[in-house]
């Protein structure tokens, strides 16, 4: 069980190996409305909130494996938005404002961590889990607007003489 729960944190360590593919693979249809990084943080957001969702109705104990794969989900997603909001970071940012836009990124995944961390145990104190995981999930929402209210960088445009582009 503890080995299951381990391999939750695999995603953030090879993250690398598809970052490449978030760059340079569109998403057909998504891409044409929301551009190549929104329609991957859009993607991306809908698997972590959907995984959420999974595991609210999943009793671990008896579905261990099946919870292990949604929390599997859930993590694959998060890393994958890292990835994407750092290469959009970049692209957006000036490279003077790197340093801030990155300060900015660190706090904000140290209040999503305190936030599902122990805010989560905290809620679970007074509610079930099944509401808390549901609760986390509808507060992902938020994330999920906001990326449908930014724009695509200008920047990423300068890709498109790469040959995986125009797949």
């Amino acid at each position: 069980t503890i080995g299951l729960f381990g391999l939750l944190h695999l995603p953030y360590s090879l993250k690398f190996l598809w970052a490449p593919l978030l760059d340079h693979i569109p998403l057909p249809y998504l891409k044409h409305y929301l551009g190549q990084r929104r329609s991957w943080l859009c993607l991306t957001q809908v698997a972590a909130i959907l995984g959420l969702v999974a595991m609210s109705f999943l009793d671990p104990i008896e579905n261990l494996k099946t919870f292990v794969a949604c929390g599997f989900l859930v993590t694959f997603s998060a890393a994958s938005q890292h990835i994407l909001l750092l290469a959009y970071q970049m692209e957006s940012l000036t490279p003077e404002n790197w340093g801030i836009g990155e300060g900015i990124s660190v706090f904000s995944y140290r209040m999503a961590i305190l936030t599902g961390g122990a805010g989560a145990l905290y809620l679970a104190s007074f509610l079930s889990w099944q509401a808390v995981y549901l609760l986390l999930s509808s507060a992902m929402s938020i994330g999920f607007l906001a990326v449908l209210m930014i724009k695509e960088p200008a920047s990423f445009s300068s890709l498109h003489t790469h040959p995986f582009v125009n797949l």
